[in-house]
């Protein structure tokens, strides 16, 4: 996974959503900035859901799932 894909959709603005698709087929989705946090070099990254987090090591990822804006 390239940590600067990481930081491009973590930082933009507006926030869009977007998930991550790890080596063991699990999928983790983005549906707010406040759901994302991460380690300062971006190799680990916190999925955070009401009650739970989950920890992904960046090397895991093998798909970001960009949502595109719909049209009207």
């Amino acid at each position: 996974m390239n940590t600067d894909t990481l930081e491009t959709l973590r930082n933009r603005q507006p926030f869009l959503p977007f998930a991550l698709r790890v080596n063991s087929g699990a999928v983790y989705e983005f549906k707010e900035p406040k759901q994302f946090g991460a380690t300062g070099d971006l190799q680990v990254i916190i999925h955070f859901t009401q009650n739970r987090f989950s920890i992904i090591d960046a090397e895991s990822v093998t798909e970001v799932i960009e949502d595109t804006p719909r049209r009207s």
